[in-house]
């Protein structure tokens, strides 16, 4: 089972916990009278989201600006918020305060975010460099495997590009429909955050 698998059962299993957790919670407070209290369980279940928020700012905007399509003004960003979190080691810890399915390291995340725009702009050279570098900080992190594959197939080598793809599903990313979900809500979180 590989480190993707295992995060998506992790995340799974602590939504469930969290929600058993807050149900209890409210009927505790309910059964104390402790009504106007209940309104504060999301809060605490937000402050750590909030936290990250404030610190990778910059980021979720580089990310909104990726969906937007704005691929220079996200390098930008993205390049902003790499400088501050390599000079800042610290911030690269509070990814712990979220889940990342793929990937755990956030500079190698944003160095796949750099790549994913060079590679849109067609700067495929470019591209390949962050992939690897993004790959170098993380050899587990499935997506630049296949950010890989998808250069050498516009790069006309469909060898390269299966064996990018395969690797890229042998470490979770199958591009299933919950694969899927997880992208569209990163990129809605991106969106909220980015602004």
């Amino acid at each position: 089972m590989n480190r993707t698998i295992k995060s998506k059962i992790k995340y799974i299993l602590a939504l469930i916990v969290l929600m058993i957790i807050g149900i209890l919670t409210i009927l505790k407070l309910y059964s104390l009278g402790l009504i106007l209290f209940i309104p504060l369980i999301p809060i605490v279940f937000l402050f750590p989201g909030r936290i990250q928020g404030h610190y990778y700012r910059d980021m979720f905007k580089a990310r909104r600006l990726l969906g937007e399509k704005k691929f220079k003004e996200s390098i930008e960003y993205n390049n902003k918020f790499l400088s501050d979190t390599r000079s800042h080691s610290w911030k690269k810890k509070l990814i712990w305060l979220s889940w990342g399915m793929y990937s755990k390291d956030i500079e190698a995340m944003t160095l796949n975010n750099i790549g994913t725009a060079y590679l849109h702009l067609g700067d495929y050279d470019t591209a390949k460099s962050y992939f690897k570098d993004s790959i170098t900080l993380d050899s587990f992190y499935p997506i630049p495997y296949y950010n890989l594959g998808v250069i050498a197939i516009i790069k006309n080598d469909k060898e390269t590009a299966e064996n990018f793809y395969k690797k890229s599903v042998e470490l979770g990313f199958n591009q299933t429909s919950f694969d899927k979900v997880i992208q569209i809500g990163q990129q809605i979180l991106a969106n909220i955050e980015g602004r």
